[in-house]
């Protein structure tokens, strides 16, 4: 997975492989460990691209973690 522009400020971009067509949910967890974003989509295929909006998002240190099937991957970025 790969997490940029890091600092943020307005929208995260998330990119990451898969290796079939599966449900996958995205969340962001701030440092208190609380979930301040969920979302679920259909992943293709291939490269999956999204864009996380995080302006309403509390500033500072927060992981996205996508979850497909039994695969977890955790990215760490800063929220300017």
């Amino acid at each position: 997975m790969i997490v940029y522009p890091n600092p943020v400020r307005d929208y995260l971009q998330v990119s990451y492989e898969s290796a079939s067509e599966e449900s996958r949910s995205v969340k962001i967890i701030n440092v208190q460990g609380a979930v301040v974003f969920l979302q679920i989509q259909k992943s293709r295929t291939g490269t999956n691209h999204g864009n996380i909006p995080v302006l309403t998002l509390q500033k500072g240190i927060c992981l996205n973690k996508i979850l497909r099937g039994n695969k977890i991957e955790i990215g760490k970025f800063i929220n300017n």
